[in-house]
């Protein structure tokens, strides 16, 4: 599907107002990402705390992994960090953070 698909399937599923695909992605700039942080905490600590999930002999099973990121027509270097619970196929937390950016010369 496309974008205007889909956001014109979303408006008219909530009711909202018709917005051009433009319009969208113009202001999802202003998206807080610590909106997203909350919500994923939310729903973490629900599932922790009101479900039975998977353990390791009593203890939930985390993989922490994190890379240097690398691009080559503009050298953009940035720095990831995640932690997954591997027994119950959730990301616990992703981190991406600027390295250093600079352009790659031209030679």
């Amino acid at each position: 599907m496309s974008l205007s698909l889909d956001l014109h399937d979303y408006c008219k599923l909530k009711e909202f107002v018709r917005v051009s695909k433009q319009v969208f992605s113009k202001n999802r700039k202003n998206i807080n990402s610590e909106a997203f942080k909350v919500l994923n905490f939310k729903y973490l600590k629900r599932i922790y705390d009101n479900t039975k999930y998977t353990t390791f002999m009593g203890y939930v099973l985390l993989a922490v992994d994190g890379c240097n990121m690398n691009r080559v027509i503009i050298c953009v270097k940035a720095l990831s960090s995640e932690i997954y619970d591997c027994l119950n196929n959730m990301m616990i937390d992703f981190k991406i953070v600027p390295y250093k950016t600079r352009r790659k010369n031209s030679q």
